[in-house]
């Protein structure tokens, strides 16, 4: 089924505590005391000043805001990691994703999980983070707030990859317009060596380009910090706005 409600994806981070907000074109959550975040991720917005002006008048606090709009439009430049193959399959992989995705699968199994196993799942993204030099992106109390957000709300869904019966990846996501978007991902360290993660994007990206209306599966923005070696995936260029008006 095909859900069209940014409001959904507002509502999401609201009942997690964040603050959002209504503009003309599109909604935002407060992403950082200092700056919004537009929603959904992949809508290109072209606010005018006026609308800008509302936005900042009725968040005082905040320095700017992050949103993607035209290539010809202010901002620096940009990208968006997107698939849009419908013929999506081990075949459209590069070799040396192939051979990981391959042996993901030998050893994994992919499914969706409920909203109970992924609340259990907490220490998963304290292990990623970690591994990956950052601090934790959630508290316990924060997963949970999370999960019953996403488990109360239509067109959530979490996935995950299976190695030996042990929950090796998980991966959250929202359906909302023609796109799919990843929302997180988290693995277990000790299990790498099995592609849980291979096994989890290939699964997730193939099943959900294969529903009616889905059109394109998004993994999400440029992050703030390198990206490594997903910058090799697929983009979707354009300009984005971090400043204030």
């Amino acid at each position: 089924m095909l859900f069209r409600s940014t409001e959904t994806f507002a509502e999401f981070y609201r009942r997690r505590g964040y603050a959002t907000f209504r503009s003309a074109s599109t909604c935002w959550y407060k992403a950082h005391p200092l700056f919004l975040m537009s929603l959904p991720y992949y809508s290109e917005l072209s606010p005018t000043p006026g609308e800008m002006d509302e936005v900042f008048d009725a968040n005082r606090s905040v320095l700017g805001v992050r949103y993607f709009g035209p290539p010809s439009g202010p901002g620096r430049a940009s990208f968006l990691i997107v698939c849009r193959d419908k013929e999506y399959d081990l075949p459209t992989l590069g070799p040396k994703a192939r051979n990981k995705t391959r042996l993901g699968l030998r050893h994994c199994e992919v499914r969706p999980v409920s909203w109970r196993e992924a609340a259990v799942a907490y220490d998963l993204q304290g292990e990623t983070c970690i591994r990956q030099g950052r601090k934790p992106e959630f508290t316990t109390r924060q997963w949970a707030q999370l999960c019953e957000a996403a488990a109360s709300l239509r067109g959530f869904e979490a996935w995950g990859a299976f190695t030996k019966g042990a929950l090796a990846a998980l991966a959250l996501s929202f359906q909302c317009d023609e796109h799919a978007s990843i929302l997180y991902q988290y693995s277990r360290t000790a299990l790498l060596s099995e592609r849980p993660n291979n096994a989890l994007v290939f699964i997730m990206t193939r099943e959900l380009l294969a529903r009616p209306g889905i059109e394109a599966v998004c993994y999400g923005p440029e992050p703030l910090e390198d990206l490594g070696n997903l910058r090799s995936e697929e983009r979707r260029v354009g300009k984005e706005c971090r400043s204030r008006w």
